[in-house]
């Protein structure tokens, strides 16, 4: 039997095997942090939305209907009912007369654990 018809020695299969591991486990570390950024980045984009949706709400309010939720600061965040894994708190200051600065902090939790995000809008009376 000639060399070429010989085939791969055991030596040189556990070599490439070996090699192969060597530029394959990054990579796939790379795919794992990768998944979780994404995901982190998809939550802290459906909070921004929901925040935003907030503010919008209570823009179409009467200023004098603007004011903290919950009204107690002792009680804990409303959930949302669309998406019950983010709850929120909403924060009236008085910034005169006639404004008021409303913050509306969103609560939830990703890969890396609890977060939150804010949004703050001034509501004028008219």
């Amino acid at each position: 039997m000639s060399k070429l018809e010989r085939g791969f020695t055991l030596l040189e299969v556990v070599v490439s095997v070996a090699i192969l591991l060597v530029a394959l486990v990054p990579l796939v570390d790379y795919l794992v942090l990768a998944t979780r950024w994404s995901a982190s980045s998809q939550e802290d984009v459906t909070a921004l939305m929901l925040a935003q949706g907030k503010i919008e709400e209570i823009k179409k309010k009467p200023f004098e209907e603007v004011r903290n939720e919950p009204g107690n600061p002792q009680d804990p965040p409303i959930t949302f009912i669309e998406n019950p894994s983010f709850s929120y708190r909403v924060s009236v200051q008085e910034a005169g007369r006639y404004l008021k600065t409303v913050t509306v902090t969103v609560f939830y939790e990703d890969v890396s654990g609890p977060r939150e995000m804010s949004l703050t809008a001034d509501k004028g009376w008219r």
